[in-house]
């Protein structure tokens, strides 16, 4: 499974796979319902109101380490400053949704590693 982060920003549409699509994961349908991951921005304000379309929603999942040069940490943008504030990624199953959350785990992890290659390189590199 390859899945290219991040899955929406800008002025995407705010539901994944969005109309007529399937599974994010393995493209099924969604015929007897669906998992979902849902998430947003809010601002609240009691003074004054804000369009929805101000609003910019994110979702980072990382890790962060105790290098000081943040060498041991990584982390992926899912989703990047969505207009509208709020999202649905939607999944055939908990399984699906499961397989996904693990690959994405995986890509953390792969961003850490080339943190560390990069800081590698950069110790060599000096005199």
């Amino acid at each position: 499974m390859i899945i290219r982060f991040p899955l929406l920003s800008g002025n995407d549409d705010y539901n994944l796979p969005g109309k007529g699509g399937g599974c994010i994961v393995c493209n099924t349908s969604f015929r007897s319902g669906f998992a979902y991951l849902s998430a947003g921005a809010t601002y609240d304000h009691l003074e004054s109101r804000i369009d929805d379309k101000e609003l910019g929603a994110f979702f980072h999942v990382g890790y962060h380490g105790s290098h000081s040069d943040m060498s041991d940490s990584g982390g992926v943008e899912v989703v990047k400053d969505l207009k509208g504030g709020q999202f649905d990624l939607q999944f055939c199953s908990t399984s699906c949704l499961r397989q996904f959350l693990s690959s994405l785990v995986d890509e953390v992890e792969k961003s850490i590693g080339q943190n560390k290659e990069v800081a590698s390189e950069k110790e060599k590199e000096a005199p």
